[in-house]
């Protein structure tokens, strides 16, 4: 953007602030007998109304040559309308003729940032965010001109409630906010804060924010922490969370790293962010690394691109690290089969926006002996002698190699197969035996697929003795 075009816009736009509290001003002092309020309020619609700006609702409260107080504002129509709660603004008259205000504190603030084709908007405020130079006189490229802000911003803002929507997102808090002109720096402590993205929720009790904006190099940088973050909506129940983000942001980038973990340090994450500023739909999230204790092992995935377009899959890698057979068995039978041992291994997957999860080739063996029980009501009572020893041998099955290979087939229907090799020491004298089981059908119809057909369960017995 040339210095001609932000000077224009920077014009425009203290054109626009100065015209609305000269206004407010003027009405007080010498229309003071007159219902100077509805005339300020018709004022303000017909000032912002030149810009494109719609005015559903405003009330001026009081005004006078040092003060204004305004509830109830809201701009633009019902699908994406921006609302604030009490404003008041402090100024001082000789500044005010320099479109300066002293102070302002808005005591809630409801945004909603929505994407279109040609990149971010704020409701309410669509005219301001227009690309067309002509038509917009002021722009988000104005955050990071320290001059802009030092002619635009009064000396103090304070923002104590906020509410922000963005494309799904939705983060509320009560803040104690602050913003010093001078060196162009914010600080925030939150008593509460939430964010919610669909079923996944998270709270924080307290949570400190810190920027400062680089007039060098037009980059805000800061640090965003949360001691204590409880974490809802995921499969499984997850302790307090400590969060840390460094960022760094300019007209162009947003950039951050993040950090997350329990206090034991046991369960964390760490991620990379890196999007464009005018369209974060465009960007990645990268998890470098996520890491937590399940089944007295380690879960873990790295160097994974969760992409922030809402719309593309996620395909990532789960590693298996001594993770007890006993809790596999539980979540994929049903609990229908126990066991001991531990697994080691890794399962590709990829997970849809849908929701959906297609399981890709991937293999998880136990690297040393162990025990299954497969309990016998999973088979049929009946006088068949195979069907008898079956249900005999993987009551007590001793193994000493176990393997699970995970696939899906042609409609993404997932497949999981358990290999074994051992013996029942209280069966046939304890002779080897090797069974294939489908543990994502129904048992009985797979062993009788892939060992009952075959030939006599005594003569494969036989075959598997040394």
């Amino acid at each position: 953007m040339t210095t001609g075009r932000k000077r224009s816009r920077l014009y425009y736009t203290r054109r626009i602030t100065l015209a609305l509290i000269v206004l407010i001003v003027l009405v007080a002092v010498f229309w003071e007998q007159l219902p100077y309020q509805r005339f300020a309020e018709g004022q303000i619609r017909e000032i912002l109304g030149q810009y494109g700006i719609t005015v559903s609702s405003v009330t001026v409260d009081h005004l006078n040559q040092n003060e204004a107080k305004i509830s109830a504002l809201t701009l633009g129509g019902d699908e994406h309308p921006l609302t604030a709660g009490d404003i008041v603004a402090t100024y001082d008259w000789q500044a005010l003729q320099d479109g300066k205000v002293r102070t302002l504190q808005i005591e809630s603030l409801n945004v909603d940032a929505y994407e279109t084709k040609d990149g971010w908007s704020i409701g309410g405020l669509e005219p301001l965010m227009q690309a067309d130079e002509a038509a917009a006189p002021t722009s988000p490229s104005l955050l990071f001109d320290a001059a802009a802000l030092r002619d635009l911003l009064p000396a103090q803002l304070s923002l104590p409630d906020v509410t922000l929507n963005a494309n799904g997102v939705s983060l509320e808090g009560t803040s104690h906010f602050s913003f010093t002109l001078e060196s162009l720096a914010a600080n925030a402590t939150f008593d509460k804060a939430g964010v919610t993205m669909g079923e996944l929720g998270a709270v924080t009790e307290s949570a400190s924010l810190s920027t400062q904006l680089d007039e060098a190099t037009g980059r805000w940088a800061g640090n965003l922490s949360a001691p204590i973050v409880t974490v809802t909506g995921t499969p499984m129940p997850l302790p307090p969370m400590l969060a840390d983000i460094n960022f760094e942001a300019d007209a162009k980038t947003i950039s951050a790293t993040i950090h997350v973990q329990d206090e034991a340090n046991e369960m964390r994450a760490d991620f990379s962010l890196n999007m464009p500023t005018n369209t974060p739909g465009k960007g990645k999230l990268v998890a470098e690394e996520l890491r937590f204790p399940w089944g007295g092992g380690v879960i873990s995935a790295r160097k994974t691109t969760l992409p922030l377009d809402g719309a593309s899959p996620v395909k990532l890698k789960i590693n298996i690290d001594e993770v007890a057979l006993a809790a596999l068995l539980e979540l994929v039978s049903d609990q229908r089969i126990t066991g001991s041992g531990t697994l080691k291994g890794s399962i590709p997957l990829t997970w849809s926006p849908d929701g959906s999860l297609t399981l890709h080739d991937g293999e998880i063996s136990a690297p040393g002996e162990g025990r299954l029980e497969v309990s016998p009501d999973l088979l049929p009572a009946g006088s068949q002698e195979n069907i008898a020893l079956v249900r005999s041998a993987l009551e007590n099955f001793h193994y000493n190699l176990l393997k699970i290979t995970v696939s899906s087939d042609a409609d993404g229907k997932p497949r999981i197969l358990l290999a074994v090799q051992g013996n029942n020491p209280d069966t046939l004298n304890g002779r080897p035996i090797k069974l294939n089981v489908n543990l994502t059908g129904d048992l009985l119809p797979v062993l009788q697929q892939s060992i009952l057909p075959s030939q006599d369960i005594k003569q494969l017995l036989k075959r598997e003795t040394p």
